[in-house]
Protein backbone atom coordinates (compact mmCIF):
# COMPACT_ATOMS: atom_id res chain seq x y z
CA UNK A 1 0.00 0.00 0.00
CA UNK A 2 1.12 3.33 -0.96
CA UNK A 3 2.35 6.12 1.93
CA UNK A 4 -0.73 8.43 0.39
CA UNK A 5 -2.95 5.82 1.11
CA UNK A 6 -1.79 5.36 4.92
CA UNK A 7 -2.41 8.71 5.51
CA UNK A 8 -5.97 8.71 4.18
CA UNK A 9 -6.61 5.64 6.08
CA UNK A 10 -4.99 7.03 9.08
CA UNK A 11 -7.96 10.03 8.96
CA UNK A 12 -10.91 7.40 9.38
CA UNK A 13 -12.61 6.34 12.31
CA UNK A 14 -12.13 3.32 13.58
CA UNK A 15 -15.46 2.10 12.18
CA UNK A 16 -14.93 3.41 8.67
CA UNK A 17 -11.86 1.57 9.23
CA UNK A 18 -13.46 -1.50 9.51
CA UNK A 19 -15.63 -1.19 6.82
CA UNK A 20 -12.80 -0.18 4.16
CA UNK A 21 -10.96 -3.31 4.99
CA UNK A 22 -14.28 -5.49 4.61
CA UNK A 23 -14.79 -3.72 0.99
CA UNK A 24 -10.62 -3.71 -0.08
CA UNK A 25 -9.20 -6.67 -1.38
CA UNK A 26 -5.93 -6.03 -3.12
CA UNK A 27 -5.15 -8.32 -6.20
CA UNK A 28 -1.60 -10.18 -5.91
CA UNK A 29 0.67 -9.99 -8.84
CA UNK A 30 1.38 -13.42 -8.58
CA UNK A 31 -2.04 -14.65 -8.84
CA UNK A 32 -2.25 -12.07 -11.75
CA UNK A 33 0.69 -13.90 -13.81
CA UNK A 34 -0.69 -17.60 -12.79
CA UNK A 35 -4.52 -16.25 -14.44
CA UNK A 36 -2.50 -15.01 -17.57
CA UNK A 37 -0.39 -18.02 -18.37
CA UNK A 38 -3.17 -20.53 -17.59
CA UNK A 39 -6.57 -19.29 -18.29
CA UNK A 40 -5.70 -15.53 -20.31
CA UNK A 41 -8.37 -14.49 -17.89
CA UNK A 42 -6.23 -11.43 -15.91
CA UNK A 43 -8.72 -8.99 -16.80
CA UNK A 44 -11.28 -10.25 -15.92
CA UNK A 45 -9.50 -10.74 -12.25
CA UNK A 46 -9.18 -6.80 -12.56
CA UNK A 47 -12.85 -6.60 -13.09
CA UNK A 48 -12.29 -5.51 -16.78
CA UNK A 49 -14.79 -7.86 -18.76
CA UNK A 50 -15.00 -5.51 -21.23
CA UNK A 51 -11.25 -5.66 -22.11
CA UNK A 52 -11.25 -9.39 -21.21
CA UNK A 53 -14.11 -10.07 -23.58
CA UNK A 54 -11.71 -8.07 -26.50
CA UNK A 55 -8.69 -10.05 -25.37
CA UNK A 56 -10.39 -13.34 -26.19
CA UNK A 57 -11.92 -12.19 -29.25
CA UNK A 58 -8.54 -10.95 -30.69
CA UNK A 59 -6.87 -13.82 -29.23
CA UNK A 60 -4.59 -11.87 -27.13
CA UNK A 61 -4.49 -9.37 -29.85
CA UNK A 62 -2.97 -11.69 -32.27
CA UNK A 63 -0.43 -12.64 -29.00
CA UNK A 64 1.20 -9.30 -29.20
CA UNK A 65 -1.12 -7.64 -26.62
CA UNK A 66 -0.81 -10.64 -24.01
CA UNK A 67 3.33 -10.39 -24.82
CA UNK A 68 3.12 -6.75 -23.74
CA UNK A 69 1.33 -7.09 -21.06
CA UNK A 70 3.31 -10.03 -19.77
CA UNK A 71 5.87 -7.39 -19.04
CA UNK A 72 3.26 -4.57 -18.10
CA UNK A 73 1.06 -6.79 -15.24
CA UNK A 74 2.75 -5.07 -12.26
CA UNK A 75 1.68 -1.67 -13.13
CA UNK A 76 -1.73 -3.36 -14.34
CA UNK A 77 -1.88 -4.88 -10.89
CA UNK A 78 -1.12 -1.81 -8.72
CA UNK A 79 -3.47 0.45 -11.32
CA UNK A 80 -6.57 -2.39 -10.40
CA UNK A 81 -5.40 -1.84 -6.48
CA UNK A 82 -5.50 1.45 -6.95
CA UNK A 83 -8.66 1.80 -8.20
CA UNK A 84 -10.18 -0.81 -5.66
CA UNK A 85 -8.68 1.39 -3.14
CA UNK A 86 -10.41 4.44 -3.80
CA UNK A 87 -13.88 2.60 -4.53
CA UNK A 88 -13.05 1.31 -0.64
CA UNK A 89 -12.39 4.38 0.55
CA UNK A 90 -14.87 6.74 -0.49
CA UNK A 91 -17.55 4.12 0.21
CA UNK A 92 -15.97 4.06 4.18
CA UNK A 93 -16.39 7.88 3.91
CA UNK A 94 -19.83 7.87 3.99
CA UNK A 95 -19.89 5.71 6.99
CA UNK A 96 -20.73 7.36 10.62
Amino acid sequence: MKAEHVNMLNKLTDSQKAFFYSQYKEKQLNIAYILWFVFGVYYAYFGKWGKQILYWITFGGLTIWAFINLFRMKSLVERANSELFDQAYMKAKIID
